[in-house]
């Protein structure tokens, strides 16, 4: 199993794997393809352009853990997941331990809501 994490697009082109990962693949999984779509995600959708994977190989997360979607695997062949978008499970793990130890100290702190967002992307203050 094969699991990258950065994203490409048109203006930024990177890639964490080349194209034969891709090809080697029997099936590849994308948290959504709206996003894959959406942000031009070249890394994925080359490959697809050029006929060296199928559209039909790639499955979105939601489909397989619906059970609607059953991906092969056998020791030749590669599972690549592809998190093309944001799932914000880590903000959320992070949010919930945090909580914690605030409760535990008692304490009335406020964390910024900021601290769980890029830069790029930062939510502006309350208020």
């Amino acid at each position: 199993m094969v699991v990258t994490i950065v994203n490409s697009d048109v203006i930024e082109t990177r890639s964490e794997v080349d194209e034969n990962v891709f090809t080697r693949a029997s099936d590849i999984v994308v948290n959504d393809w709206e996003g894959v779509a959406a942000n031009r995600q070249i890394e994925l959708l080359h490959p697809i352009e050029k006929g060296l994977v199928k559209r039909e190989r790639v499955h979105e997360l939601r489909d397989i853990v619906a059970g609607k979607v059953k991906v092969r695997q056998s020791p030749h062949e590669i599972l690549y997941y592809k998190n093309n978008t944001g799932l914000a499970i880590q903000f959320a793990a992070c949010g919930a331990i945090l909580y914690r130890k605030l409760l535990a100290e008692g304490t009335n702190r406020t964390i910024p809501r900021d601290w769980f967002a890029s830069q790029k992307y930062s939510i502006p203050p309350a208020g």
